[in-house]
Formats: structure tokens, C-alpha cells, sequence
């Protein structure tokens, strides 16, 4: 009988077993066809030679995760997160620029910003530089030297791959920020859809934008700040100044903070933290009388171009007539709105930002794109699917479930331990700088990637009742806030 049983035993194990490999095996197969499936479609988009630079791509972002493993104990399991990151990026990049090639023949966005930067780099490569250029130019210069050796001129869409790299990077190390503050796992399937779900962020990685590398270093800053690592947290900040200072000032400021609050005395009088970062705003604002910070708000060689120094109160002025007061805005964008119900705007605006976009806007719409080139700027009036619009919808789609968890993390962070009331103060002193200072929408990416820090908090009392109501009686809230903002009851 006992012999019996171990041979039943031995079969079931076996035959147990045998289905495990069958399931990787089907699995394995899958995800072969689905990359053969996806490199068919990038070739179709970009032709045989972006294989190229994407492959170099996906080798530094395997690099990246190595080394993070190193430096702090990087999970092996959240390689995936990594590589699933990369990938999404890539094919919302190439729907993207496929999108652009059909609606006016050129891959490159509306806005004119990334043909912008495509011209700066290669004027950049040909040894030619009319005007102060950021780190970002001069490292994207020499990846178009290295792939100009390898597949001839690159075009613009071929320097792509190496910004979905930063673009994963930045989500990796918002994943790893979170778990450090939250001190707990963070849930990756909510980290994807905060950040990769983001419209704004991914946006602004997936084009020709100087946002990827910059949020690279921005978040370094921070994962070495709590780590100790003061001294790779202040070279991070340095490299960040190199490519946006408003952005370096901020994780200088965050960078401060966390060092002073492993202070005894500070740990245990949470108030003194609050006066501590009022402290030095205030003395950041008084040395922006004298020294006008704000004229270098948008990197430290901006200075150069300007020959009128300017505070930063005076910057968003300025920044406020360019993007609030122009006469060809909608008048029903809701934050223009907002900017002009006087005081009320200090309350609506800040949440209007945050959770943005709210509006359904139509997917076959009216396109003005400005292609800027050697020779000035084209600009085309077409119509058609904007795949823009798209990801907006998803966006919107998605606040519905994160939206009461970020609302439920804000609350318990201001609740919690030290070092989340301190990424509190710092989300909120971002928000407050994108919303009354900069005003442009790639800037809320220095907020954004905190989405999965405080939904990472929400998620540790998941299991409470009370959490649940609450997700629930929010959820409701937004699904109400969206059908009123869509249906034309508000403005």
C-alpha cells in the first residue's frame, strides 16, 4: 500500500510538472509571436533600419536594470515590469509616428518641439550650435554619430528608441521610489497604468523631448536621497541642472529635506518639518530677489539668451500672458477657465492640473502642425484620428480606479511616517510650481511620476473596509465629475 501511494504520488508530481512546462512552453511561444508581431509593425512604420537603434535600446535598459540590481537590490521579478514598460512605450511611439506620417507625411509631432531638437542635434553633429544647448542635446549627438556609422544619416523616428529607454528607466525608478516611501511592495500593474497609462508622461518620453533623460536624473536624485547615497543624489541633481534647473532645484530642495528629517529632534516633531520647508522656500524667494533665479528656470545656460534678468514671480508672469491670456484659447478649457475665476483660482487650478485630462475631446479633429527644419518652419492644416486623443481617453478611463487611490495616499501621507509627509510636501510644491509657474503640460511629468508612490500607500490598507467605502464613494465622484465635464454642464 505504501508503495502504492509513492508511485500515485510520483505520477501526479509528473504529471504535474509536465503541465508547468507546457504552460511556459505556451507562454514562451506567445510572447515570440507577439515580438515578431511587433517588429513586423516596426518595420512597417520605420523600415528594417530602426531595428538598429531599438536594438541597442532594449540592451540599455537590460544594462540599466543590472545596475540597479546592484545598487539596490533590484528584484529580479521586476525585470519584466522594465521590459513590459519598454515595449509599451515603443508601440504607442510608433502608433504615434505612424499616425503623423498619415496625416501630413512627416513622423514627427504637431508641436514643433522634437523637429526642433531633431535640427538642434544635427547641427550639433555638423559642429554647428547657434545658441546654448542642454545635456540632452549633446548626448543625443553623439547616439546620432554612432548610428550615422552604422545605418548612414539617421532620420528623426531613429533616435527615437534610446528616449523609450529613458522613458522606461524613469517608470523603473518611480516603481522603486514608491516601494522606498511606501515601504511596502508597490502593486507593478498599478505603477504600469499610473505611469505608462499617462497620457501627459508618456507623451513626453515617447517623442523627441529632453523630459525621459531629465526625469532619469530627477528621480536618482531621490531614490539615492533615501537611500544615503548623498553624494550620487547631488551629482544626479547636477546632471538634472544640465538639462532643466526648475526641475534640479526641486530634488535639491527634496534632497535637503530628507537629510535633515533623520534628525532625532525632527522625526519626532512632525511640525518642525512644515517650518523647515517653509524656511527655505522663503529663503530660496529671497535670493531669487537679488540673484533672478528665474532666469534660469529652464536650464542653467538659458541665462546666456536672456538680457533681461528675471525673478521666478516675474517668470510666471510671463508664462502666464504666453500660455493663460492668449486670445485663440478655447473657452472651454476648463483651466483657463479656472485662471480666470480670480482667487478661486488657487484652489481649482492645482486639482484641475493634477487630474488631467478630464474631457473627451473627438477623435477626428482638426490638426495644426508646425514641422520647424533647416530652412524654418512648415506648418500643415489637416484632419483626421488623432491617436493622441486616444491615450487621452484611456487616461480618463483610468482615473476611475486611480483617482481614489492617489486621493486616498495624498490623505494618509499627510498621516503617515516622516519621510511620506516629506513627498507630500514635495508633490505638492511640484504641482504648485507646474500650475502657477509653468503652465505647460510635459511639465507635470515632475508630479506625475509620484502617481505610484502615493497609490502604493493606498494599497497597503486595501484590505480595510473602510479603505473600500471610500475608493467606492470616490470612484463614484470622478465617474460623476467626468459625465458632467463631458456632458457640458460645466465650462
Amino acid at each position: 500500500m505504501i508503495r502504492q501511494s509513492q508511485h500515485m504520488t510520483s505520477v501526479k508530481n509528473f504529471e504535474a510538472a509536465a503541465l508547468l512546462k507546457a504552460q511556459r512552453n505556451l507562454y514562451v511561444t506567445v510572447l515570440a509571436c507577439m515580438l515578431v508581431g511587433f517588429l513586423v509593425f516596426m518595420v512597417e512604420v520605420a523600415g528594417t533600419q530602426i531595428l538598429v537603434p531599438w536594438g541597442f535600446a532594449l540592451i540599455v535598459v537590460l544594462a540599466f536594470c543590472k545596475l540597479l540590481k546592484w545598487w539596490i537590490k533590484f528584484p529580479v521579478g521586476s525585470y519584466r515590469f522594465a521590459l513590459l514598460s519598454f515595449f509599451s512605450l515603443s508601440m504607442i511611439g510608433l502608433l504615434l509616428a505612424a499616425n503623423f506620417q498619415s496625416l501630413y507625411g512627416i513622423n514627427f509631432g504637431p508641436h514643433g518641439d522634437d523637429s526642433k531638437y531633431y535640427c538642434y542635434i544635427v547641427n550639433l553633429t555638423n559642429n554647428i550650435q547657434t545658441r546654448p544647448l542642454t545635456l540632452y542635446e549633446h548626448l543625443m549627438s553623439y547616439w546620432y554619430r554612432l548610428l550615422s556609422i552604422i545605418i548612414g544619416q539617421p532620420r528623426g523616428i531613429d533616435l527615437l528608441p534610446l528616449n523609450w529607454t529613458f522613458g522606461a528607466m524613469v517608470a523603473v525608478l518611480a516603481f522603486e521610489l514608491a516601494n522606498q516611501v511606501s515601504g511596502r511592495r508597490c502593486s507593478p500593474l498599478l505603477a504600469f497604468l499610473a505611469i505608462i497609462g499617462n497620457c501627459i508622461f508618456s507623451n513626453s518620453v515617447v517623442l523627441l523631448y529632453r523630459d525621459g533623460l531629465m526625469l532619469v536624473f530627477y528621480l536618482v536624485a531621490f531614490v539615492a536621497a533615501f537611500k544615503k547615497d548623498y553624494l550620487i543624489a547631488i551629482i544626479a541633481v547636477l546632471l538634472c541642472a544640465m538639462i532643466r534647473t526648475a526641475n534640479a532645484g526641486i530634488a535639491l530642495f527634496a534632497i535637503v529635506c530628507i537629510f535633515l528629517s533623520r534628525d532625532r529632534c525632527v522625526r519626532r516633531t512632525p511640525v518642525l518639518i512644515i517650518l523647515l520647508c517653509m524656511l527655505l522656500i522663503t529663503s530660496v524667494l529671497i535670493v531669487d530677489r537679488y540673484s533672478y533665479l528665474g532666469t534660469y528656470l529652464r536650464t542653467l545656460a538659458s541665462g546666456n539668451l536672456q538680457e533681461t534678468k528675471t525673478t521666478i514671480i516675474e517668470q510666471a508672469s510671463t508664462r502666464a500672458t504666453k500660455y493663460m491670456e492668449r486670445s485663440n484659447l478655447s473657452s472651454r478649457d476648463a483651466t483657463v477657465a479656472a485662471y480666470k475665476m480670480g482667487p478661486a483660482r488657487y484652489v481649482l487650478m492645482p486639482v484641475l492640473t493634477l487630474f488631467s485630462p478630464f474631457k473627451f475631446n473627438s477623435l477626428v479633429t482638426e490638426t495644426e502642425a508646425h514641422i520647424v527644419h533647416a530652412g524654418g518652419m512648415d506648418v500643415f492644416h489637416v484632419q483626421g484620428m488623432s491617436f493622441e486623443t486616444a491615450f487621452k481617453w484611456i487616461t480618463i478611463m483610468l482615473w476611475i480606479v486611480l483617482g481614489p487611490l492617489m486621493v486616498i495616499g495624498i490623505y494618509r501621507s499627510a498621516k503617515g511616517p516622516v519621510f511620506q509627509k516629506i513627498m507630500l510636501m514635495i508633490f505638492l510644491l511640484a504641482l504648485i510650481g507646474v500650475t502657477f509657474i509653468s503652465f505647460q503640460g510635459r511639465h507635470r511629468c515632475a508630479f506625475i511620476v509620484f502617481y505610484p508612490t502615493f497609490l502604493s500607500i493606498a494599497w497597503q490598507n486595501h484590505m480595510s473596509r473602510q479603505c473600500k467605502l471610500c475608493a467606492i464613494i470616490l470612484g463614484l465622484i470622478f465617474i460623476l465629475g467626468i459625465l458632467v465635464r463631458n456632458f457640458g454642464l460645466l465650462v
